[in-house]
């Protein structure tokens, strides 16, 4: 029994050591290796969490942009409708600057002369361009709000022509941008919003965003010690990366050629994870892609973590070691939880600081919408946000409260849009639905409606109904103005209208027994007056087709005004001398032979004002014209009669012109003013004495027409560009660059085509081919 003892306790301290042994290899295979899976995991969670609330961070400060832009462009369409000063827009710009200090810029473009129809009155003003179109920039440098003085060449950058030209928002690539009159150069990207009114392009609105703060905002997020973040464009242009080596290069430019999943990524705009080796470090790495999805884009931005695989796994394997130390040097159960407990600290220690940042993270969201709520209540007009499906009431700000007579916010989210309605024809529930429809299957609508407040008085209101996407959820932002004083306003204007009216029609019968009285007193004035009334009748007929015409307005009044004044003297000289001649020759025949050659004189005066006048005739002839058989030569004629000024004593003109038959149908007054344009350029070339060369032919069904001077010529780089609107080589105030170009253009209307050929110094040459009717 005695040797039995030691035995059984060796047994059992072999049993105890196996057991010991099992115990350990449980826990090192479960612990340290289940671990190792659930540490690295846990690493994922928090990096998909880190780069969510970044990626939200930076989607909201692009929608808070976008939702600023059109809420600005909703307000500069309703000053438009009302005829606002266009000052209202400046005023308008220089406050949303005011109240969102973390846009770079602030800028609108209209379309020339479609705001207020009176660039012309601003040109080199200090809000506009040297054209004076409505196009307003201010922009923020180092806390101080600046002006950003603006050319005409802008409208040709494609922040301007691809929305002119899709007439969708859009959300511009990264770029860098100067401000014109200042040293900065800005690296930004552009929220872009198309001012559309009635259907029709008006202009943009846009709101700059300042990329260096958003890298300065995301490099400020830690992920472990060599984690980062990194913000893409939808066309893979890096905008932030912890190497600033990399900013502004394109990461398809850098991952490697087997890499699929990047473009994938990119193209498709979709959330994926997965290890990879880093071309940026060269560390296998976890790499983690998350999209930002602006509404009003087809494409998405894209968040990019990148987490060392070595981090990540460095506590599991730090455990993988204990226990196979432990395994080995048989380390008691005790030492291997204690250690084992450190480490968990350490990694709940890591876990509560990625918590404390997402907390942060969410306080930064709290307080900018609450800043967005702000700005919602802060608005002159009312706003609603109303279901796209059952029309319900979900927010409204403080205003709408107040216009409907409301006590608080939730008494009107109560109500139905029937009850805020005078639900009468045509301002019934059942045309209000109407109204929806087309917001989400037209888009923007904006019309006056009247509505009803909680008291049951009735008031007018213009609406203007926006399809939005809020929250992931189709919503319609509804933005209502109290009109009922411009109503009432209206209606008075209206009765004072119809006393004008009364009062124009009872001063015109007695300026008409007046006119008849004068008639009856001399027959010789009422048939002058005849006369000149039917002539006075041709000449309103003559300007009322002008004032349609789009490209020839002004110069078509100016010349029927002319024709107009100098006809009337004409006539008076004309039949002045004429009484005088048959006076003389009845009464004074001893002194006709004296007085005949004054009076020779005065005829061919008269015979050479009524030439010029008849030349102006053609050049102020509308072109809504409809194409006639006209006299090529009989244009040209006209033509040199009107530049006759320019011409006379210092320039010789050669014509030679066909004399075959042949019937050319055109808009005269169209061709006249092509040709008018070439020839007094050609004139104006020649600085001194010179000769002009016009030469017209017939070949292959087409009237060929040839201008060539021998003036000062242009040299090849400016040759390409004569026929570019603007472009000009006279001096300051002497050309508008449209003359060429509006040849041009008619030329091509009437299916012909125009050439032009120059040596510098030699001179130039314009070829016009004309289709001829055979």
């Amino acid at each position: 029994m005695g040797n039995k003892r030691p035995q059984t306790k060796l047994v059992l301290a072999i049993i105890a050591a196996f057991l010991t042994a099992i115990v350990f290899l449980f826990l090192y295979f479960f612990i340290g290796v289940n671990q190792k899976k659930y540490t690295y995991e846990d690493s994922k969670t928090i990096a998909k969490e880190v780069s969510r609330k970044a990626a939200e961070d930076v989607e909201a400060y692009f929608i808070f942009a976008w939702r600023v832009a059109r809420s600005v462009t909703a307000q500069a369409i309703i000053y438009q409708k009302e005829g606002a000063d266009r000052q209202k827009i400046v005023e308008l710009l220089r406050t949303t600057m005011d109240r969102s200090p973390n846009f770079l810029s602030v800028w609108t473009m209209w379309e020339p002369n479609f705001y207020d129809g009176k660039d012309s009155q601003y040109k080199n003003s200090k809000y506009y361009d040297s054209e004076g179109n409505l196009s307003v920039t201010f922009f923020r440098s180092n806390d101080t709000i600046l002006i950003e003085k603006t050319t005409p060449e802008h409208y040709l950058d494609e922040f301007y022509t691809i929305p002119k030209l899709t007439q969708q928002e859009l959300i511009l690539e990264p770029y860098f941008y100067q401000y014109i009159g200042y040293p900065s150069v800005f690296y930004e990207t552009t929220v872009v919003v198309p001012i559309i009114i009635d259907s029709q392009f008006a202009g943009v609105f846009a709101i700059d965003l300042d990329l260096n703060y958003l890298q300065k905002t995301i490099s400020e997020i830690k992920l472990y010690k060599k984690g980062y973040l990194s913000l893409i464009s939808p066309n893979g242009e890096i905008v932030s990366h912890i190497d600033s080596n990399y900013v502004t290069r394109n990461i398809l430019s850098i991952i490697s050629k087997g890499d699929t999943i990047t473009p994938a990524v990119l193209k498709e705009g979709k959330e994926f994870s997965h290890e990879t080796r880093s071309e940026f470090s060269g560390e296998k790495v976890f790499r983690f892609f998350y999209p930002i999805r602006v509404g009003f884009s087809d494409q998405s931005w894209i968040m990019m973590v990148e987490i060392p695989v070595r981090e990540a796994t460095i506590r599991s394997q730090q455990l993988e070691y204990i226990g196979l130390g432990t395994l080995i040097l048989g380390l008691s159960l005790i030492i291997y939880l204690v250690i084992n407990i450190f480490d968990r600290r350490s990694y709940e220690k890591t876990i509560l600081e990625s918590i404390k940042q997402v907390e942060e993270s969410n306080r930064i969201i709290s307080d900018r919408e609450r800043n967005y709520r702000e700005i919602f209540n802060s608005t002159s007009e009312a706003i609603l946000i109303l279901s796209a499906e059952t029309d319900e009431i979900f927010d409204v700000n403080e205003v709408a409260v107040d216009m409907f007579g409301y006590n608080s916010k939730s008494d009107i989210l109560e109500c139905s849009i029937e009850q805020l309605s005078l639900d009468k024809f045509p301002y019934s529930y059942r045309e209000t639905k109407k109204y929806f429809d087309k917001t989400l299957s037209d888009g923007s609508q904006v019309f006056e409606w009247i509505s009803r407040r909680r008291d049951g008085s009735t008031f007018w209101t213009e609406v203007s109904l926006r399809r939005a996407l809020i929250n992931g959820e189709n919503r319609i932002l509804a933005v209502l103005r109290d009109i009922t004083e411009k109503k009432n306003t209206a209606l008075e204007l209206e009765k004072y209208r119809n006393s004008l009216e009364m009062l124009v029609q009872e001063r015109t019968e007695e300026l008409a027994a007046a006119n008849e009285e004068l008639t009856a007193v001399n027959e010789e004035l009422f048939k002058q007056r005849e006369d000149l009334q039917v002539a006075l009748d041709n000449l309103q007929k003559a300007q009322d087709n002008l004032i349609h015409s789009e490209k020839m307005a002004s110069l078509g009044v100016l010349a029927a005004g002319v024709a107009h004044e100098i006809n009337n003297p004409l006539n008076f000289i004309y039949g002045g001398i004429l009484a005088i001649d048959t006076y003389f020759k009845e009464n004074l025949e001893e002194h006709i032979e004296n007085v005949n050659p004054m009076v020779d004189g005065v005829y061919e005066g008269v015979k050479r004002a009524s030439a010029i006048v008849k030349s102006l005739s053609h050049y102020s002839r509308s072109d809504s014209f409809p194409a006639v058989e006209c006299n090529i030569h009989t244009i040209i004629d006209n033509c040199l009669v009107m530049l006759q000024n320019e011409t006379k004593n210092r320039i010789e003109i050669k014509k030679h012109f066909t004399t075959m038959n042949f019937s050319l149908i055109c808009v005269e007054g169209k061709i006249h003013q092509a040709i008018l344009n070439v020839l007094a350029n050609a004139v104006q070339a020649i600085k001194g004495n010179g000769v002009v060369s016009i030469i017209t032919k017939v070949e292959a069904g087409m009237l060929s027409i040839e201008i060539s001077d021998n003036g000062c010529g242009l040299n090849e780089g400016k040759v390409t560009k004569v026929f570019d609107p603007f472009f000009t080589t006279k001096e300051p105030g002497k050309g508008t660059g449209l003359g060429l170009y509006i040849s041009f253009n008619i030329i091509k209307e009437h299916n012909g085509h125009i050439e032009f050929e120059s040596k510098e110094g030699l001179g130039s040459k314009v070829l016009i081919k004309l289709p001829l009717n055979n």
